[in-house]
């Protein structure tokens, strides 16, 4: 290859413009994708913790033995973990979140929001050997209670609130009305140790408790079982050398680690779950096998257009094999054509994956790891991954359109100018790359037809009220504390003017407990509920006020509902769901069994079972919710009493939008200190849990929608072509009686014969990936004739409707004209 080659490539790209712009930018699009692709995959599976030398970072947790078998843990209590530090076996840093992982309000510049925050040991970014770029990390001396309050941010914080103004340094900020020195920035890349969370601050750990209220922190059972211990493995010391060193170890004297032996595990493995990364691996596959496909269609695209270049050169072609030029100069030119469109389409394909990073930035992954907070960037990974793909692209296109090139026939050109009909080789070349992008396209927007199936199953989950106008939140009176006073009075105003609102057309509370899994039925023992892939699914115990029910609007299905006279000092009395009540009466009969809790459990005194009502489910993660139901007087009076606070339920009167509004005015008018968080109704729930299933709808129906327009493309220059190569035989059946509408059939005929081909295949393609779509469907099947056969259907319609034209042209054929035109 030489310079020359070069140019006179570019010079014949040049002189089809169209044609050049299409190829570049499919593969644009295809390899774009493809990088886009390779990149979440790596943030979230291949190098989900970036620290240096990951492989030498290591979480210590804990294993204990149980009647079922080993139980790893990572989480310690306080005092454990000053254990496990203090004893110098090696390097250690602890960090965690305010239990539950509850955000903070953050105030800057007069407006307060929620924020994530973690609160490390000062020689946290030390042990993973990461650096901040802006500013330092808090010293030791900073890291105490009575200390004043300091915080390191993010990367993705400064520059979203801040503008990535250096000057940040020093400037104060207000955290639970505390003021709050910014003493540095984090790199640029680092999310912390967690992936489902991307933390915005850090903070010193022991200021937690005054930061969150909390009972004891330094007691033996505190709330910070959460405390996680990092180290960094020493020089030449291996991760199997220091469990050995471990097992040394004597920690009796703390009784939270008696019987326990400490574990290490890798950072990276430590990052996610086992069950997030076994679903993340999983989806990844499913993930990789669309984006291949539609590099493999987009490959597909190219090499047909070459391949049409190739045929339209087809005189230039023999004229040079005639001259004694070689073939392989001939391919040579070919493939530098195809190289030329990869190179550019590679490079274009940067900017294409930077909007897809933005277009993908609100879903979330299996796992709860939400898109936007991995800081997806153009890195190294990215251009690998690109560039490997405009190699196989480059390697697929050279090939195809290459191989024709070098079969190029004096005596098929001069053939073809005497008027004789052309061989049939050509167009079955095209017909097979037609076939196949047909086939991907199948697949892919059958998938998307699968996951939108799928959304559409789990919104229809509670056909008895309208879900899209009941919303849930709290009124944030955590804020007050555990002062039970404060809150009444703040919600019995709350209450009054709330009511006064146009925008609500009801409201109530409710507060409960969950995941109880043994109750006393009639005095009996018996274990209710289920281990879950999302954790234990038991009993939900919920203190309601009298108008909760209406504001959901659910009508008891047996028995009755509550009534004024069921209020403290009378017999207790309770409302199940309808799963409830099946669990303890299969029959249909649970109105009159006395529900209690197992003996020593004080979350709610024995009640009889007084009414049924349905289910709301919330999520496809509850298609059975266990629920009991009783009278805030008798279950917790009154039902917001505790730092815990109640959650507030409104039916809006039009829109959830204004009904949101309303609330957030309410509170606010009366303490502006208090900033709610968003409401959300039930279907934006569900929709949250299927985060997964939108992402892969949004994903596949992208591709699939740019595999059916090139597919489209590819038919309608097939037929356009099978339309000018047949019209001497088209004449010749016209001169022997058929009709043009028999004509007209026979062109639609081979374009629903090849797309039916092509149909046959992708089912095939389609049955052979069954397994790995399945997990991720919800009450469809990866093969559901519904889905599968509307999509093949408007397939072979579109197919059929940009064929119209080139059959029109063949049913007017006159076998005359076409003799006096060759």
């Amino acid at each position: 290859m030489t310079v020359d080659d070069v140019k006179y490539a570019w010079r014949r790209l040049r002189k089809q413009p169209m044609a050049a712009l299409v190829s570049i930018v499919t593969l644009a699009f295809a390899i774009g994708a493809a990088s886009a692709a390779w990149s979440l995959i790596s943030a979230v599976l291949l190098h989900p913790v970036q620290v240096p030398e990951p492989e030498r970072v290591v979480q210590v947790g804990y294993r204990r033995e149980t009647p079922k078998g080993p139980q790893d843990s990572s989480g310690f209590t306080y005092p454990a973990a000053g254990l496990v530090r203090n004893a110098n076996i090696l390097p250690l840093a602890a960090w965690g979140s305010i239990y539950p992982r509850s955000p903070l309000l953050v105030e800057i510049n007069g407006e307060a929001k929620t924020r994530s925050v973690r609160f490390t040991t000062s020689n946290f970014l030390d042990v993973l050997g990461l650096r901040p770029q802006l500013g330092r990390y808090f010293s030791e001396a900073e890291d105490r209670r009575d200390a004043p309050f300091v915080a390191v941010i993010s990367d993705r914080f400064w520059r979203r609130e801040f503008g990535a103004d250096p000057a940040v340094l020093g400037r104060v900020i207000q955290i639970r009305d505390e003021p709050t020195r910014i003493v540095g920035v984090l790199p640029r890349g680092f999310r912390g140790l967690d992936v489902t969370r991307s933390p915005d601050l850090f903070m010193p750990l022991h200021v937690i408790d005054r930061v969150q209220l909390v009972d004891d922190l330094y007691g033996e059972r505190p709330p910070l079982h959460w405390v996680q211990l990092v180290s960094r493995l020493p020089d030449g010391v291996t991760a199997a050398q220091m469990q050995e060193r471990l097992k040394s170890l004597t920690l009796e004297s703390q009784a939270s680690l008696k019987g326990k032996t400490l574990i290490l595990t890798d950072i990276e493995t430590a990052s996610l779950s086992a069950a997030s990364r076994a679903d993340l691996r999983q989806f990844a596959r499913l993930l990789g096998a669309t984006v291949a496909l539609l590099l493999g269609i987009g490959s597909l695209t190219v090499a047909m257009l070459m391949l049409m270049r190739s045929e339209a050169r087809g005189g230039e072609f023999a004229m040079c094999l005639a001259l004694g030029a070689p073939r392989r100069r001939l391919a040579t030119g070919v493939a530098i054509e195809g190289a030329i469109l990869a190179v550019i389409g590679a490079v274009l394909a940067l900017p294409v994956s930077r909007l897809m990073f933005v277009g993908i930035g609100g879903f979330q992954l299996p796992g709860d790891i939400r898109v936007e907070l991995l800081d997806l960037t153009i890195d190294r990974d990215v251009l690998l991954a690109a560039s490997l793909a405009a190699v196989f692209s480059v390697v697929l296109v050279a090939a195809i359109a290459g191989t024709v090139a070098m079969r190029q026939n004096l005596g098929d050109v001069l053939r073809s100018h005497t008027g004789a009909t052309p061989r049939l080789t050509r167009r079955r070349s095209r017909a097979s790359l037609v076939t196949a992008q047909v086939a991907v396209t199948l697949v892919l927007v059958t998938g998307a037809g699968l996951f939108a199936r799928s959304i559409g199953r789990a919104l229809s989950l509670n056909p008895g009220f309208d879900t899209t106008r009941i919303l849930w939140g709290s009124p944030g009176i955590s804020d007050y504390g555990a002062d039970p006073q404060r809150q009444l009075a703040f919600l019995r105003e709350f209450e009054t003017r709330l009511a006064q609102q146009p925008g609500v057309a009801s409201f109530g509370f409710s507060r409960g407990n969950q995941g109880i899994g043994l109750v006393r039925v009639d005095g009996d023992e018996r274990k209710l509920g289920s281990q879950t892939p999302y954790g234990w699914s038991g009993l939900s115990i919920t203190g309601i006020d009298a108008r909760y029910l209406p504001t959901l609007e659910l009508a008891v299905s047996a028995g009755r509902s509550f009534t004024a006279d069921d209020r403290a000092g009378t017999p207790n009395v309770a409302i199940v769901s309808a799963s409830l009540a099946n669990a303890i009466d299969p029959a249909g009969r649970a109105v009159g069994h006395r529900l209690g809790p197992p003996s020593g459990n004080p979350l709610f005194t024995e009640a009889e079972i007084v009414g049924v009502v349905p289910d709301v489910i919330r999520g496809p993660r509850g298609l059975k919710p266990l629920v009991l139901y009783l009278p805030s007087a008798q279950y917790a009076p009154p039902v917001y009493q505790g730092s815990g606070g109640p959650t507030l339920v409104v039916r809006a009167a039009r829109d959830t939008r204004s009904a949101e509004r309303a609330v957030a005015e309410t509170i606010r008018s009366l303490d502006p200190t208090i900033y709610p968080a968003p409401m959300t109704t039930i279907d934006a729930g569900i929709l949250e849990d299927m985060a997964p299933q939108r992402f892969g709808m949004t994903v596949m129906g992208a591709l699939g929608t740019i595999a059916l327009l090139l597919s489209v493309l590819g038919t309608y220059v097939l037929a356009e072509s099978a339309a000018v190569l047949r019209r001497r035989e088209m004449g010749i059946r016209a001169a022997l009686g058929a009709s043009g509408r028999q004509l007209g059939v026979i062109l639609l005929t081979d374009t629903v014969r090849l797309v039916g081909i092509g149909l046959v295949i992708g089912l095939g393609v389609s049955w052979l990936g069954a397994g790995m779509i399945r997990s991720f469907l919800f009450q469809v099947e990866p093969l559901d004739p519904f889905v599968t056969g509307g999509v093949a259907g408007a397939i072979i319609a579109l197919a059929l409707l940009v064929s119209l034209r080139p059959a029109m042209a063949t049913a007017r054929v006159d076998l005359a004209r076409v003799l006096r035109d060759d």
